[in-house]
């Protein structure tokens, strides 16, 4: 009896997803020019502010696979909530979601121009930013 017992609690652990304790970070190779500011899993978070459903479905991927698989997540979870509220969503939902990707679209781009800069670039760039203090200066 303590054999069959024993059996069976090795095929329920089979069947049954691991839980993993700590999160591992994937090693993906860097393409040139790639830029790697992007954390799907951030962005998913922040999308839960969103759509406040999605949150167990976030930890579930968290807690069942070593890392989060942000294109699947976002093909089978985000895509029909996004589509849903573009065509049918109210005004204050499809407020919220624009301005999350909004924010992550200036924070990429930003990123994205920082790391090619070059010093010429930063020279104008600085110039600029002296030329708007001033001008708030002015205004007060």
């Amino acid at each position: 009896m303590k054999d069959a017992q024993s059996i069976a609690n090795d095929f329920k652990e089979t069947l049954a997803p691991t839980k993993v304790v700590s999160v591992a970070k994937q090693k993906k190779k860097k393409k040139k020019g790639e830029d790697t500011s992007f954390d799907p899993l951030f962005f998913m978070n922040r999308l839960a502010n969103v759509w406040p459903e999605i949150k167990e479905d976030i930890k579930y991927e968290k807690e069942n696979y070593e890392y989060f698989r942000g294109t699947t997540f976002s093909r089978e979870k985000i895509l029909p909530l996004f589509l849903n509220t573009v065509k049918d969503g109210d005004e204050k939902t499809k407020k919220k979601l624009f301005g999350v990707l909004n924010d992550g679209y200036k924070s990429v781009s930003y990123t994205h121009l920082r790391a090619h800069e070059t010093p010429e670039h930063l020279v104008c760039r600085l110039l600029l930013e002296k030329k708007k203090k001033k001008k708030k200066k002015k205004k007060k």
